[in-house]
């Protein structure tokens, strides 16, 4: 008896108590009309620190990040900025105050959230995990890699 049921204890832990997510891949997307077709990990690098804050035609990048404390921001604080997030944080109220900047960047409570403001802004530049893009994305390349290339930046393991 004690047999047949633990399959079906196992089962049922596994749906009512989901282990903790992990970001797979994440994907840098632009507005499909933005000519940006590819970044250095050292340009994407400067985006995300809002060291560099304008496309080459100008416009102001928006930049859209990923939840605090979400697997997809972990990832991206590690493998593109090598930073946590108190760091990341200092350095955007370093960059306010000193007036480098006029806000922060925005935040995306979900992909979907994060694919529709993208979708409709030509200026915007957003962090999503991968799975998520669409056909109303244009994905950047990093390197000259995409997610699911061998040694991407923006994978868990490279």
């Amino acid at each position: 008896m004690r047999a047949r049921l633990l399959p079906l204890v196992a089962a049922a832990l596994v749906v009512c108590c989901p282990v903790a997510a992990r970001a797979g891949e994440l994907a840098v997307v632009v507005h499909p009309q933005n000519p940006v077709t590819a970044l250095s990990a050292h340009e994407l690098r400067e985006v995300l620190l809002m060291e560099r804050q304008h496309w080459r035609g100008g416009l102001r990048i928006y930049l859209l990040l990923p939840e605090s404390g979400t697997p997809e921001k972990d990832l991206l604080l590690r493998r593109a900025l090598q930073m946590n997030e108190d760091q990341l944080r200092r350095h955007y109220l370093a960059k306010l105050y000193g007036g480098e900047i006029p806000a922060f960047p925005g935040t995306a409570t979900s992909a979907a959230a994060a694919r529709r403001v993208v979708a409709h802004a030509p200026n915007a530049l957003a962090v999503i995990d991968s799975s998520a893009v669409d056909a109303t994305l244009k994905v950047i390349r990093i390197d000259g890699r995409r997610p699911g290339e061998a040694g991407y930046l923006l994978a868990t393991t490279r």
